[in-house]
């Protein structure tokens, strides 16, 4: 398989955020998105259910264990406390996470994220600005990904669709996607969110408005965002394949 030839980064990124800072935008740079979002702080809902979930793993254990020492079953109680470490990884630390979150929490934060592509180099930048709201100082933006463009890129939208028992809503993505990468995964850049069931409506108008704006090629066909996996890097013997949610972006580090 012949892989993408990328342009290295440079310092491009660093240089177009500092003239962003002291001037307007100069010709043939484009905003491509802007993104508030605040982080950190208590998160109340997401710490409750952490903390139910991992408590709920952990007693279903404990009450077996204590049952099964008040009735006498003590021959059987090795087996059961090897069977029982699989339920206390996987719930202590939910537990401990939860209770964490709300104890110490994160400084919390008003966060911006603009995108911005330079048309006449190629070159996609993601610049987070950031304020403490706290401490009410604002940090100087930083540069959060950046990576030139290579003649074979393309965008696309993939989709995660809806768990069984309605645990998960399901998602779609537009993309930066590289077909021919030699990293794990074939994600570049995530360009924005949408419900699964707009999956082949907004999601596909916004793809087609970022396949005209960075002059690159547009896949109007949906797909799995499994296919992000490369498998050649990511599984090269073919074995079985386990993994925790999508592959996120190609690592350039």
């Amino acid at each position: 398989m012949k892989f993408t030839k990328r342009r290295p980064n440079d310092g491009r990124g660093e240089k177009l955020m500092d003239m962003l800072e002291r001037s307007p935008a100069p010709s043939g740079v484009f905003l491509v998105k802007e993104e508030d979002y605040t982080r950190g702080g208590r998160m109340w809902a997401q710490s409750l259910v952490m903390t139910i979930f991992g408590t709920v793993f952990c007693g279903i254990v404990i009450v077996v264990l204590v049952m099964a020492i008040v009735g006498g079953a003590i021959i059987a109680l090795p087996c059961l406390l090897i069977f029982s470490i699989p339920f206390f990884m996987f719930g202590g630390p939910m537990v401990l996470g939860g209770l964490d979150t709300l104890i110490n929490p994160e400084p919390l934060e008003e966060v911006t994220h603009k995108m911005w592509y330079d048309r006449k180099n190629k070159f996609l930048v993601l610049i987070e600005h950031c304020y403490d709201v706290e401490e009410e100082e604002e940090y100087a933006p930083e540069v959060v990904r950046e990576l030139y463009l290579a003649d074979t890129d393309e965008i696309k939208v993939i989709y995660d669709p809806p768990s069984d028992g309605a645990v998960s809503a399901g998602s779609s993505q537009v993309v930066l996607w590289d077909q021919n990468t030699d990293k794990e995964s074939r994600i570049l850049m995530f360009l924005g969110g949408f419900p699964y069931s707009e999956r082949k409506k907004k999601a596909l108008e916004k793809a087609r408005e970022y396949s005209m704006l960075m002059r690159i090629q547009f896949d109007d066909k949906p797909i799995s965002d499994y296919n992000a996996w490369n498998m050649e890097v990511a599984n090269p013997d073919g074995g079985i394949f386990i993994t925790r949610g999508g592959p996120g972006v190609a690592d350039f580090d």
